[in-house]
């Protein structure tokens, strides 16, 4: 009788080998990890301390204005207030959504070029790294790579 052997299905040897990426150069995936919490940090902290006291504001001056006579000139005057309050709210809330965007993909791409290099077998530092995918020492220029039109390249 023919032994059957298991081989692990290629899915889960991806994740392994996933899993194993930042065993072969640690200090790359240490600098990247602690990019990553940097960046998380200081989107939270702007969060906290731009975004949600301008929310606050719109939530004390609506619960004011539930309370206060139409007729009165204080209604008048929380209704500016929280016109005014919205629209800085909305100017916060899409420079923060921006600037968690840029700094989302920015780092999206950094892993992606730190698995790369490492998988093909690479040892870079954080520095090199960064050099390397800014001069497009991978193929394309980065902007080009992800997503923006190349028709225009002859």
């Amino acid at each position: 009788m023919a032994t059957v052997q298991r081989s692990t299905p290629p899915f889960y040897n991806f994740l392994k080998e996933g899993f194993l990426l930042p065993s072969r150069n640690r200090s790359l995936f240490v600098a990247v990890f602690l990019l990553v919490v940097a960046s998380t940090s200081v989107l939270l902290l702007v969060n906290d301390l731009a975004v949600q006291p301008i929310a606050m504001e719109i939530l004390l001056d609506a619960k004011a204005l539930n309370t206060t006579d139409p007729m009165s000139p204080d209604f008048t005057k929380l209704v500016k207030e929280i016109q005014d309050d919205t629209r800085e709210l909305m100017i916060a809330t899409a420079a923060y959504s921006l600037f968690a965007v840029v700094i989302g993909f920015a780092i999206r791409i950094i892993i992606l070029f730190g698995a790369v290099a490492t998988f093909s077998g690479e040892q870079h530092t954080f520095g090199t790294l960064l050099g390397k995918a800014r001069c497009g020492d991978y193929g394309y220029p980065i902007p080009t790579r992800h997503g923006y039109p190349t028709s225009h390249r002859g």
